[in-house]
């Protein structure tokens, strides 16, 4: 489903946006660690950016969609909120920093989302009397604010038909859910804005410099704050993203489809395929300094060896399911292909945890994602 040249894989994701990022002056030595942790601040930041700049379009394609309802502005409606949950799961393994203030993690998305909470808040609001504006939004339960909601009222068959695609005519509840739609778009392309304005704000690529270029023996300074993270979201991918579908968080064991991450858009594997390449281009780039180059330069280069293999595994387990997760898991040929990416998952998360975090002199705490 998702072949491509792997020489372009990352190059398609991360254009060259930071130039010459090292600019210390005189005889000032920059560590590996330094290095490494300047890319990744950058990085985010320019993907902050690319969030806030797909939701500004996302939102006026909502507008445009529910101004003329008809196939046409709904499959670019429809088209731009997939490039703008791209952008999200480009970001979406940063645990760290402003994003974890104010739940806007939760603002931008809301999932997993095992008892459909997102439709049941939704026809409760839809349902109510008075206006449907952003304010409105704003007050209303961070379900109803993001991602999640936008998807459910721009794919879910049960919604759409309110919106007179082809009888021409918009239902009462049609124009509804429009109000809704484009309150949604609208607060949420401020979200995104605020988000990325405090991370150019926050500072902390010169504290993350400041701090690496100190001593620190407790294992527990920014490098561990990363590479924590990039765990915590290959714990997501194994657990939430892949083990939920395949039944492993259920007493009953039975793969379910519908607690995969975006089933109505179908996009559950391609949104595991942005996040797992953004992690792994944060290990290996071809234009920037990397972890791979952190660790040859410190004496571990059989393990950023190991680490490009495990990725590539992965990915490429991940290309060879034909078919949309929802299904594949309900499929016996489709459900022993996404066990195979789940185990790849979980070998990747093992080389993290067992031997990058030691080789790198880091302590990485529990956190509620940790699997076995």
């Amino acid at each position: 489903m998702y072949r491509r040249p792997m020489g372009k894989l990352i190059r398609s994701f991360y254009p060259a946006l930071w130039g010459v990022l090292l600019l210390l002056t005189g005889c000032e030595q920059v560590s590996p660690q330094q290095q490494w942790l300047q890319v990744v601040a950058d990085r985010i930041a320019a993907d902050y950016g690319d969030l806030q700049r797909q939701a500004g379009t996302l939102s006026v394609t909502l507008q445009n969609y529910c101004a003329s309802p008809a196939p046409e502005p709904l499959a670019a409606a429809r088209d731009q909120w997939r490039q703008t949950m791209d952008a999200w799961q480009r970001v979406q393994w940063v645990r760290f920093g402003p994003i974890t203030e104010n739940n806007d993690d939760w603002k931008i998305q809301f999932w997993p989302d095992q008892k459909n909470i997102v439709s049941r808040k939704a026809q409760r609001l839809l349902n109510t009397e008075g206006p449907i504006d952003a304010a409105r939004v704003a007050d209303a339960s961070v379900v109803l604010q993001g991602l999640s909601a936008l998807e459910l009222l721009l794919f879910d068959p049960d919604y759409m038909a309110n919106y007179g695609l082809e009888s021409g005519e918009q239902t009462p509840q049609g124009r509804r859910q429009c109000e809704l739609i484009t309150a949604i778009g609208k607060h949420f392309a401020g979200t995104t804005t605020r988000v990325h304005q405090a991370w150019v704000d926050s500072g902390i690529r010169q504290q993350w410099q400041e701090t690496s270029a100190a001593p620190d023996h407790s294992g527990k300074g920014p490098m561990a704050e990363v590479v924590g993270a990039m765990l915590s979201q290959l714990e997501i991918i194994k657990t939430d993203k892949l083990g939920a579908p395949l039944g492993y968080k259920s007493r009953s064991h039975t793969p379910n489809g519908y607690f995969s991450e975006s089933w109505r858009s179908q996009s559950s594997l391609r949104n595991i395929w942005v996040s797992l390449q953004t992690l792994y281009s944060l290990a290996k780039h071809p234009e920037h300094y990397d972890l791979e180059q952190l660790l040859q330069q410190t004496g571990h280069g059989e393990l950023a060896a190991d680490l490009d293999m495990a990725f590539a595994v992965a990915l490429q387990t991940l290309a060879d399911i034909q078919q949309p997760l929802v299904t594949a898991v309900a499929d016996s040929t489709g459900r022993q292909q996404v066990v195979v990416l789940h185990q790849a998952i979980a070998q990747l998360n093992s080389r993290f945890k067992q031997q990058l975090a030691p080789a790198l002199g880091i302590s990485l705490g529990f956190n509620a994602n940790d699997g076995d």
